[in-house]
């Protein structure tokens, strides 16, 4: 049998965060501006699901060569 694939979704506050941090570049190397995040996220609110998929995504969709 297959796994039912499911979908993350994403509140307007989390879509936010994650806008903020990786749409600035910086034009000389092309490396993110911040390089480093600090996010407190309440008890039981889908931390570990957030955290794998931005795992997975700085790993298979990241734009910065390097990391």
């Amino acid at each position: 049998m297959g796994r039912k694939k499911l979908r993350l979704t994403l509140e307007d506050g989390q879509k936010f965060r994650f806008c903020v941090s990786f749409s600035w570049l910086r034009k000389s190397d092309d490396l993110y501006r911040l390089q480093e995040i600090y996010v407190e996220v309440p008890w039981k609110n889908r931390k570990s699901l957030i955290a794998a998929s931005l795992g997975i995504f700085m790993f298979c969709a990241d734009v910065e060569h390097g990391a």
